[in-house]
């Protein structure tokens, strides 16, 4: 009953934390999503990114991430304490911020990320379905963004909603499949998006879920 109550929580739009306390469940990512929605950018919007530090992860491709053997043998030779990867007894690789950000192309910034509370990520989430035209009970898609994104071609303030796809499916993923309040607050100031030291958060949730995902495969 407790873990059911867990994922209802947070599959509603009220912007919980994400799941990446050790032990929870895994999250829902999805890098087609985000490649996706990068096909949905105009030269404008990629400018943008550019300007916010964010134009690496536009580069990023499916290439092997289809082989989910290859992928798993991976996480299981992941040390979570220490995160390193550990081939052999003469080949190990230590994964740091700045390992992922050359893999992701996200920023290495001096803040850390500052989560909304209930109520502003809740007022978020209704400013944006007021923005989009759509009743706030309702759910919001990543289509629903990637469609409001190529309607909006010349207007650099839509990065906006590919920043929220790019949170909720692969930096900062959760049980949700769909955008939550926490998606809309955090892409609300694009100003302060390459401010945010992406690269170590992406790191600690990468290191939470590793850790449950060894833990489930002992079960």
């Amino acid at each position: 009953m407790k873990n059911n109550y867990r994922k209802r929580k947070l599959d509603s739009n009220d912007g919980d934390e994400p799941a990446t306390k050790k032990l929870k469940s895994l999250n829902w990512t999805s890098l087609k999503v985000v490649i996706d929605a990068c096909a949905a950018l105009s030269p404008t919007h990629v400018r943008t990114l550019t300007g916010l530090h964010l134009d690496g992860i536009l580069q990023m491709t499916l290439e092997g991430l289809e082989q989910r053997n290859l992928v798993s043998w991976l996480v299981s030779c992941i040390d979570p304490d220490t995160m390193i990867i550990n081939i052999s007894d003469e080949k190990k690789l230590a994964i740091t911020p700045r390992t992922v950000h050359n893999v992701l192309g996200i920023p290495i910034g001096e803040e850390k990320i500052s989560y909304p509370d209930y109520t502003a990520a809740k007022q978020a989430y209704q400013s944006l379905c007021e923005e989009l035209n759509v009743d706030v009970k309702s759910n919001i898609t990543y289509e629903r963004l990637v469609n409001e994104i190529k309607q909006r071609p010349d207007d650099a303030e839509a990065v906006r909603f590919f920043i929220m796809i790019l949170i909720n499916k692969l930096l900062i993923p959760t049980t949700s499949l769909h955008i939550i309040g926490m998606n809309a607050y955090l892409a609300i100031d694009l100003s302060g998006i390459s401010k945010v030291d992406w690269s170590r958060l992406v790191l600690e949730l990468l290191r939470n879920n590793i850790h449950a995902w060894q833990q489930s495969a002992k079960v």
